[in-house]
């Protein structure tokens, strides 16, 4: 009546824990993780190891950062798509003005929790792939809402190419990519509070805080951003911003303010009466397309 506790016991959780050990800093997953997960995550080709407790060798994958797989129904293609034509061709239009006039551009689609917004995105994927753009997607998350530029975090690790890198690598790998750039090179440690890099403070960083380490950082990002820009346009795509925390949306309003030429596409529930204040800026934009999903028409659902 005092109290009580729960435990988890058996095979898996001592198995998880051994992974845990032999991860050094990354992830593994066992055989049946990865035949659950492999229509959403892409992984590598596994291998198998060695742990305590087991006779036999386990076979193990590792997950690759920052590319997780289309949404298995854009395999089907757009044409497969019931309804939402109308949405479709505004997202065609704005992708358009992007690839061939350079055009900015925003699209936030908007609609509750399982109307299709993630279908809407999976059938515009498929008209952007054969689009000559560079797309890069994050998206933020219900239980890691406080941490900070969570989002960015997948689109930077595609940005930079550290998805193959191991994470114990990423640092000295972002230092050479970089290392020719006077301006940039000094301010790459900021970048440890988004990848984790471990990257050592410089001279110019270490007397950085508080709204000052903010600010360069996300002048740093906006530089980056605009290197990729200038060799190819920019889409850049976020799911679920209804969660985005408050970093990451001061982070979106700068990029989509300096970068160029940039399409981002939003998808979001509806916020309420009080949206953040990024969110209404880029709603009165007039480079925006607002995409509000209603119930589909009676003939589509049936």
């Amino acid at each position: 009546a005092v109290r009580q506790e729960y435990t988890i016991m058996g095979d898996k959780v001592n198995l998880a824990a051994r992974l845990m050990q032999n991860a050094r800093g990354g992830i593994l997953v066992d055989a049946d993780t990865f035949e659950r997960s492999v229509d959403q995550v892409d992984y590598d080709d596994g291998r198998e190891i060695r742990v305590k407790g087991k006779a036999a060798p386990v076979q193990v994958y590792v997950p690759r950062d920052g590319k997780r797989r289309e949404d298995r129904h854009a395999r089907g293609g757009a044409s497969e798509m019931l309804g939402r034509r109308p949405e479709l061709a505004r997202m065609r239009a704005a992708l358009e003005a992007l690839c061939q006039h350079g055009s900015n551009g925003a699209v936030v689609i908007e609609g509750e929790a399982g109307i299709g917004k993630s279908r809407l995105l999976a059938a515009f994927a498929v008209v952007a792939a054969d689009a000559p753009v560079r797309r890069l997607r994050g998206a933020a998350d219900a239980i890691e809402r406080t941490t900070s530029y969570l989002a960015w975090q997948d689109i930077l690790l595609q940005l930079l190419s550290l998805a193959e890198v191991a994470p114990a690598e990423r640092g000295a790998h972002v230092a050479r990519l970089l290392a020719d750039d006077a301006a940039a090179a000094p301010l790459l440690p900021l970048l440890n509070s988004v990848l984790q890099l471990a990257l050592p403070e410089t001279t110019l960083t270490r007397e950085m805080r508080g709204e000052v380490r903010a600010n360069n950082l996300h002048q740093l990002i906006v530089r980056l951003l605009s290197y990729s820009a200038a060799r190819q346009p920019l889409l850049v795509i976020i799911e679920d911003v209804h969660w985005l925390d408050s970093a990451s949306w001061s982070l979106l309003s700068a990029v989509t303010q300096a970068v160029s030429p940039l399409l981002v596409v939003l998808l979001t529930r509806p916020q309420g009466a009080a949206p953040p204040a990024e969110l209404r800026l880029l709603l009165a934009g007039p480079p925006c397309t607002h995409i509000p999903l209603e119930r589909m028409a009676p003939e589509e659902t049936v």
